[in-house]
């Protein structure tokens, strides 16, 4: 089936107000989701998750995006699903990223996510798809900068390996930021869903080390790195999202800061190289990419405990700690996945969220972490409006002078 982009349904109508402003968290009267919807100064960024007992078809997540679309008047990005699917997988469209469970499959239904992009009619917003599971996002500002985003799944890369897939899918992403007019530098954030990860995070390790290294990659990205049972073929399915601000004059300026928290060491002090979380302002919005986080002490070592909710305390503060230095909060969370080991470590990161009264969307899985002695991990996209009006690194320093002024 076609995932059609079309006008909006009768009865919704793009937010007008200050770029970012969240313009619902609702149950929506057209689909079984959730949705949160952001809007920008050119687009508007959707978030929608739903939450089924037992296995979906694809034809019904096909219809459900099919439906998103038609009623944001938007462009699908991408999919992703934790738990059972059924039925043929859509042919020529690799948007879809599948993680069935690993550690525990005794059932905690399914759960899809479908993120969008809607368009501001009355803007020069234009999203091309320039490969089966790539999205491309253009629009000029009004003093004349060029902004690209792009959103590239890759499901299944060629190889017969974990370091051959990861090897061949992160070329595939160069090739495809080429024709984008982008470059890995423009690289924000990174999934990789690893097969059997205790055997192969090495091997994932060193290809993506070795891709870093030839492209001269000093600041990491956001990234998340996991346990999971993938589609047959697959030993590795990447996420990748890149963005990049280009002047009219032509010089590449993002305002991209690195964030952290005094409760974690940066990954690549001991090993894997990225980042613990970034802030990215751009087109009206403040974004904050939190990579996969669990119970890692500030020396590097994990921290473990008999009780869960030991390591599920420890992630959630560090996850908080790195939300707030991008100056964004829980109720800001637009997309978060959550990995549990066994549903005892579930029932204890329910009971932190009921007790800190908690409520944010979110996808949950039983998959192995990267150390097998850790049991939960968690990470989090947060977005919401950045009224200083940030399109760009030049507007901030105005916004800035102006507020000094005499």
């Amino acid at each position: 089936m076609h995932l059609s982009n079309l006008l909006p349904v009768p009865g919704y109508q793009q937010a007008a107000g200050t770029p970012g402003s969240v313009l619902s968290t609702f149950p929506s009267p057209a689909l079984p989701f959730t949705v949160r919807a952001v809007r920008g100064s050119a687009d508007t960024e959707i978030h929608a998750v739903h939450h089924a007992p037992g296995p979906v078809g694809f034809d019904t997540v096909m219809a459900w995006a099919d439906r998103l679309c038609q009623e944001y008047g938007a462009h699908l990005l991408r999919v992703v699903v934790f738990g059972e699917l059924t039925g043929t997988p859509p042919v020529h469209d690799d948007r879809w990223t599948w993680v069935r469970p690993v550690t525990y499959t005794g059932g905690h239904g399914t759960s899809v996510e479908l993120t969008a992009l809607a368009p501001d009619p009355r803007g020069d917003v234009a999203v091309t798809r320039i490969a089966s599971g790539a999205s491309l996002t253009t629009h000029t500002t009004p003093d004349g900068a060029r902004v690209r985003r792009l959103v590239h799944c890759l499901p299944r890369p060629a190889g017969a390996d974990t370091y051959t897939q990861v090897t061949r899918g992160l070329e595939a992403v160069e090739a495809a930021l080429r024709e984008a007019g982008m470059t890995p530098l423009d690289i924000d954030r990174t999934w990789f869903f690893v097969s059997g990860i205790g055997r192969a995070y090495p091997a994932l390790n060193a290809a993506r080390d070795e891709a870093f290294d030839r492209w001269g990659i000093r600041r990491y990205p956001a990234s998340t790195g996991i346990g999971a049972t993938l589609p047959a073929g697959s030993e590795v399915s990447l996420i990748v999202e890149s963005s990049r601000y280009e002047t009219a004059a032509g010089t590449v300026e993002k305002d991209l800061a690195v964030l952290g928290t005094p409760l974690q060491t940066s990954p690549s002090e001991y090993g894997p190289r990225f980042v613990r979380g970034n802030l990215l302002r751009m087109g009206g919005r403040r974004t904050v990419n939190v990579s996969g986080i669990s119970s890692i002490d500030p020396r590097g070592r994990s921290i473990t405990s008999e009780d869960p909710a030991v390591c599920v305390d420890y992630a959630m503060r560090s996850l908080l700690d790195v939300l707030a230095a991008g100056g964004t909060g829980p109720r800001d969370i637009a997309s978060s996945y959550v990995y549990c080991r066994d549903p005892a470590v579930r029932d204890a990161f329910s009971a932190y969220l009921a007790e800190k009264r908690l409520d944010f969307p979110h996808l949950l899985t039983y998959v192995p972490v990267c150390r097998p002695e850790l049991a939960f991990e968690i990470e989090a996209r947060a977005v919401c409006g950045d009224p200083t009006g940030a399109e760009s690194p030049q507007e901030t320093e105005k916004e800035k002078e102006r507020e000094s002024a005499p």
